[in-house]
C-alpha cells in the first residue's frame, strides 16, 4: 500500500483470495483496503 501511488497498476486484494492466510493486519470492505494502524506495516503472523 505504501508504494501503490507510484505504480501504474497494483493488485492489493490478492490476500483476500487465500483460503488460509497466515497474516493479519490488512483488511477491507466495500472495495476499500485498510491497514490496522499498528506500527510498521501493521501485519502479524497468526
Amino acid at each position: 500500500m505504501h508504494l501503490a501511488s507510484h505504480a501504474r497498476w497494483v493488485d492489493l486484494d490478492g490476500h483476500l483470495l487465500l483460503a488460509d492466510d497466515p497474516w493479519t493486519g490488512i483488511g477491507g470492505e466495500d472495495g476499500a483496503l485498510r491497514v490496522s494502524g499498528a506500527p510498521g506495516l501493521g501485519v502479524a503472523r497468526r
